[in-house]
């Protein structure tokens, strides 16, 4: 069904002094061999993050910026439904 293999790693960053865990994915692993998947990884945590970042590497839609503002159990719920 799927071709392709797509992992979600979490990075801690800084952002407004504050340190928050960002998601990044990593697209198409299995054409990557595991020093690449490093690579990827520390180019994100040297990476400056900012309000906008939700996900490392691209900017947040208005959704996704809202996602954070919901209590924790509804940020659960909202992660189940997907």
């Amino acid at each position: 069904m799927f071709d392709d293999v797509d992992i979600c790693v979490v990075v801690e960053k800084e952002v407004d002094e504050k340190k928050m865990p960002l998601p990044l994915v990593i697209h198409k692993v299995q054409e990557k061999s595991p020093s690449d998947v490093t690579s990827e990884i520390d180019r994100a945590r040297a990476k400056a993050a900012s309000t906008d970042s939700v996900v490392l590497d691209r900017k947040a839609g208005a959704a996704e910026k809202l996602y954070y503002f919901l209590f924790g159990p509804l940020r659960c719920l909202a992660r189940i439904s997907h």
